[in-house]
């Protein structure tokens, strides 16, 4: 008996030492909405996802080496809650219907030196636009809808439409202790396919109420470069936070600016949002076959957080098109039987919903 209480406690003392040394964490956003959207002379309500956040399901781990170094690993995927399938063939960023962990698959070293990341992840100039745009890039009152990638994304399964995540990709992080900058440099080799390289990244300054960044990203497409790089930068105020972007997209000769200007106001339980965002186009971007053209996005945004982890939402927006434009507010795959905008129409959407993390 006692020989048995022994092992017994020399085996919790084991199990206690591997747990200090190696973690795994399972984690998500279940994220819903009641969504209405009116464009092209028909509205439309469906049950919308990722209205504040992007649902998803994932897995991350780290392992102590020791001496200061550490492994680890990051698989995350995508989720359509609405009806419970992954969201793959990811339209944003290279992906195909096989592919399970879309947001993330990664495995990383760790150091002083900072990190070393292999597999697919998000880039380092897309993540500018993701925090500096009010609403995460999601929902309808999220800026990318104004962002054209000039039919690139059509058609093609190269990294050369990468301008979100980026498959087979060589990523380098500095580390977090350089005083508040920061920075992330990555690339993905062609592998011997045609228009198959990516590279870009992004640098930073963020400090007590002071952030500032740029980043830049080049894909080898099929007949030119496709080209993004931004700027942005924030200040807290204390009662409120002001934020501005600047993005300019460019490929074979068309050219598309967007500047967004934001403010986040937190209130306790509560956090205000509002933004406003203008396009403008060159004459190439205008013409055939990219039909590109100026278009202002306005969305305001209201959000409850019942505690850490949960929280009601609110969110109003109205896009307007100029000339010929026909920019929708985004909507996602739900709104595939929605009408586009009217030839220099506009666009109108709102959703009411709630997220959940854990």
């Amino acid at each position: 008996m006692k020989k048995s209480l022994v092992a017994l406690a020399v085996l919790g003392t084991l199990a206690g030492t591997a747990a200090a040394q190696s973690s795994v964490t399972v984690f998500g956003v279940v994220d819903l909405s009641a969504r209405y959207v009116k464009q092209g002379g028909q509205s439309l309500w469906a049950e919308g996802t990722d209205g504040n956040q992007s649902s998803r399901l994932g897995f991350r781990g780290i392992e102590d080496l020791g001496s200061g170094m550490k492994a680890g690993f990051w698989l995350e995927s995508g989720l359509n809650v609405n009806n419970g399938t992954t969201a793959s063939g990811d339209t944003t960023s290279p992906a195909t219907s096989t592919q399970l962990f879309t947001r993330r698959a990664t495995v990383s070293l760790m150091g002083d030196f900072g990190e070393v990341r292999l597999g697919r992840s998000k880039t380092g100039e897309r993540t500018i636009i993701d925090e500096f745009d009010p609403f995460g890039t999601i929902g309808v009152g999220g800026v990318t809808t104004l962002y054209s990638t000039f039919g690139v994304l059509a058609g093609t399964s190269n990294t050369g439409v990468t301008w979100n995540r980026s498959n087979n990709q060589f990523a380098y992080i500095l580390p977090s202790d350089l005083g508040g900058f920061y920075g992330q440099f990555d690339v993905a080799p062609g592998e011997g396919v045609n228009n198959n390289k990516y590279y870009g990244g992004r640098i930073g300054y963020k400090n007590g109420p002071i952030h500032v960044t740029g980043g830049f990203s080049s894909n080898y497409a099929p007949l030119a470069k496709f080209n993004m790089g931004s700027v942005a930068g924030s200040y807290d105020f204390g009662v409120a936070t002001g934020e501005l972007l600047y993005t300019q997209i460019s490929y074979n000769g068309a050219k598309q600016n967007i500047i967004t200007a934001a403010a986040i106001v937190p209130m306790g339980q509560n956090i205000f949002r509002l933004g406003y965002s203008y396009r403008d186009a060159n004459t190439v971007a205008e013409g055939k076959p990219y039909s590109v053209f100026g278009a202002s996005l306005l969305a305001a945004g209201y959000e409850y957080d019942l505690s850490k982890r949960t929280a009601l939402y609110a969110t109003v927006s109205r896009v307007w098109n100029k000339d010929a434009g026909k920019v929708g507010v985004n909507t996602a795959s739900s709104y595939s039987a929605l009408p586009t905008a009217y030839a220099g129409g506009g666009s109108g959407g709102a959703e009411v919903g709630i997220r959940h993390s854990f």
